[in-house]
């Protein structure tokens, strides 16, 4: 996996961050995936929070990793795990970032009343 220090810190075109593949973002995200990640979505999947459905036909570790690699272009959206908080969370640790995520669609229906 690519490591934060192998990338420039110059803001010119010519020396942009290079492009990590979602693959590549896959394989960290499951890599990173411990017992204790595992333990923790299920039981937010017994407890029926939201996001967690994916749990459903998941068993064991290994079952997860290799959920978290399929990629929606292969099986199609919406039957993939991806964009979830671990996901994201573990991405930008591993990569050194800070994400701001905006979602637009919030709050407009509370606008429009």
């Amino acid at each position: 996996s690519p490591s934060p220090s192998s990338f420039s810190s110059s803001s010119s075109d010519d020396d942009r961050l290079p492009l990590i593949s979602a693959t590549a973002l896959r394989r960290i995200v499951a890599s990173s995936l411990s017992q204790e990640s595992y333990d923790l979505f299920q039981t937010a999947y017994d407890a029926r929070v939201a996001g967690f459905e994916f749990m459903r036909r998941i068993n064991d570790l290994p079952t997860l990793r290799e959920r978290h690699l399929v990629s929606g272009r292969d099986v199609g959206a919406g039957q993939c795990i991806w964009a979830n908080d671990y996901a994201l969370r573990t991405i930008a640790t591993e990569l050194n970032l800070c994400l701001h995520i905006v979602d637009e669609e919030s709050g407009r229906a509370s606008r429009s009343s």
